[in-house]
């Protein structure tokens, strides 16, 4: 679940470095490497850096997606087994396979 969290905030963070050029989100996201004075607010990024930084925060949404698919796959997993379970509790306890055996002589 943490990293689900941390995800989602990368593409935030991302999301929010795109739209306004702010260098700190750069710096944070770490997925361009940029030359500019660190003191400078903005920064403006070539071609080949901006379709790297898509295709960066293109991956973290396909691996967001990835994370929840699992998760709810193994959330219903888990729900299947404890249904599964307290269905076989349930045959264990009202059947008598013994009873059965010794009625059939």
């Amino acid at each position: 679940v943490l990293t689900i969290l941390t995800v989602g905030l990368l593409i935030i963070l991302g999301i929010v470095a795109v739209s306004t050029d702010l260098a700190v989100c750069y710096r944070i996201l770490n997925a361009a490497p940029f030359h500019e004075h660190p003191q400078q607010s903005t920064v403006a990024l070539d071609t080949n850096t901006l379709v790297r930084i898509y295709f960066f925060i293109g991956m973290l949404v396909l691996t967001f997606i990835l994370q929840l698919y699992f998760l709810i796959t193994i959330y219903n997993c888990r729900q299947y087994f404890v249904e599964r379970r307290q269905y076989m509790k349930y045959c264990m306890t009202y059947s008598k396979p013994m009873e059965t055996l010794n009625s059939a002589r």
